[in-house]
């Protein structure tokens, strides 16, 4: 199906611009620099996977007619608790951990059929959406970090954005 081979590639992409704006960094810059509020390269690549893990399983459990594991209720209480278990992680574990989450998203994104696609069921905060709709949300979510990043590396390198 054509919308999922595009989704797949929104996907990757926005994945690969995001590794490819903290390239020829060292390490302590993407453990310690903030990119996102407070949040470093790390702490980024660690809330993506978790949000991929999250949405990864409930798409698992929904095209088994299976309940949701959970829902998280306070989403900023799970990603201030998901980056304080993450907080002395390295950012090679951190990337590491995005790109198995990556790879798990795309797996389970090839695996959705057409009539699975359009599927409506809860998402892991407790709204609703079809199947397609939570790879939407992993693409835009994902984006929305790799141009976070891209800004850091135009800071970083001394580049002022047009804007400012």
């Amino acid at each position: 199906m054509r919308e999922i081979e595009e989704l797949r590639d929104r996907i990757d992409q926005a994945h690969r611009d995001f590794f490819d704006a903290l390239e020829g960094f060292d390490d302590t810059a993407r453990e310690t620099q903030p990119i996102c509020g407070v949040w470093s390269a790390r702490d980024v690549a660690g809330h993506l996977a978790d949000w991929h893990l999250e949405i990864v399983e409930a798409v698992r459990r929904l095209r088994a007619g299976e309940q949701p594991k959970r829902f998280i209720r306070d989403i900023d209480a799970y990603n201030h608790d998901q980056a304080a278990l993450r907080g002395i992680q390295s950012w090679a574990d951190a990337a590491a951990d995005l790109h198995d989450a990556w790879e798990k998203v795309i797996d389970s994104l090839e695996q959705v059929d057409e009539d699975e696609f359009h599927r409506i069921g809860p998402l892991p905060w407790g709204t609703v959406d079809r199947i397609g709709g939570f790879y939407r949300r992993i693409a835009r979510h994902t984006r929305a970090h790799a141009d976070e990043a891209q800004s850091w590396r135009m800071r970083m390198l001394g580049v002022r954005e047009r804007d400012e």
